[in-house]
């Protein structure tokens, strides 16, 4: 995939340096192509330079967006790059269509088990639930949303672990993704390759026989 898709990936942690997640994830990306940039080298006494940013996405075909959950979001670093680069013009409004049709897929470390992210868990909503702001930033300039990738427990899994994760990161990011079209024809077209054959036990029941009494 990496030689047909042109992937960028977006390291937003704000201290990169202390960051086993984020070195371990950029090493693994450019060996297989992948442009990768830390946003904090990105910064020029505070400011990002817009048109540099904003040519790295227009060259880029797949966006991963890389950021530690810092309060059920992404960090203020990240946050001020798509408030800077995501300008009207250019990613929204008169003339902003740049970022149509680019895929987008936020990888995210989590300090908590994925299990408190649920309706019973202490942090009461589903990771996907608590991406919907992201995810609507990226609908909202035309950015096709990817399924995310999540490593849980990330601050107390040994290195070997997150080795692990990350190579299941890489194989994320790389992989290919059926629409939602696509994926709702796969089922119709399971649903009724099965059903031919019920319909036909049905049809052949004698009086009085169920499907279920059926060897």
């Amino acid at each position: 995939m990496s030689g047909q898709k042109r992937l960028l990936l977006v390291g937003g942690h704000p201290s990169p340096a202390t960051s086993r997640y984020q070195n371990s994830m950029i090493s693994r990306a450019e060996k297989i192509g992948a442009a990768c940039i830390s946003l904090c080298d990105r910064v020029t006494q505070g400011k990002f330079d817009v048109a540099a940013e904003q040519q790295l996405l227009v060259d880029a075909d797949r966006i991963i967006l890389s950021f530690p959950f810092y309060w059920y979001s992404y960090p203020a670093i990240m946050k001020q790059w798509m408030e800077d680069v995501f300008l009207p013009g250019f990613a929204y409004a008169a003339g902003g269509d740049k970022l149509v049709g680019k895929e987008f897929i936020v990888f995210t470390t989590i300090g908590a088990p994925e299990h408190a992210y649920h309706a019973a868990g202490f942090n009461n909503y589903t990771l996907d639930e608590l991406l919907r702001p992201i995810e609507q930033s990226i609908r909202y300039v035309g950015g096709v949303y990817l399924p995310p990738f999540a490593i849980y427990r990330s601050l107390f899994i040994p290195q070997n672990e997150l080795d692990k994760q990350c190579d299941k990161a890489m194989e994320h990011l790389a992989r290919s993704f059926r629409t939602k079209r696509q994926l709702y024809a796969d089922m119709i077209r399971e649903a009724e390759q099965l059903y031919v054959p019920l319909a036909m036990q049905a049809h052949d029941s004698t009086p009085g026989t169920t499907l279920a009494s059926k060897p």
